[in-house]
């Protein structure tokens, strides 16, 4: 994963309701924007908002039918960035160990 896409990712997910709507995908398997919008105190265009943000981020993959939208987590992508974002702990911790 490019650094560009992994601090994406990381803003994308900086949201509370960027990261909620993340967890609610990946917890349903696919839903519909009415969906989400139903299962949150947000407008339409607001979840709308969000899911191109988290889409951007290539976190969503969107499968349209007509003028609907529905997303499912990009399974791939949000592997690659749990292995990144592991390997950068790794490399943070093991850089800021104190000597006893």
């Amino acid at each position: 994963m490019t650094e560009e896409s992994f601090i994406k990712i990381i803003k994308a997910l900086s949201d509370i309701n960027r990261l909620r709507i993340f967890r609610t995908v990946q917890k349903n398997k696919v839903l519909s924007c009415g969906e989400i919008v139903k299962m949150f105190s947000l407008s339409q265009a607001t979840v709308s908002h969000h899911l191109k943000i988290l889409t951007d981020a290539q976190l969503f993959d969107v499968r349209r039918e007509g003028q609907h939208g529905f997303f499912s987590v990009n399974v791939k992508i949000f592997h690659e960035f749990q292995e990144t974002i592991a390997n950068e702990l790794t490399v943070l911790t093991s850089s800021t160990k104190i000597s006893a």
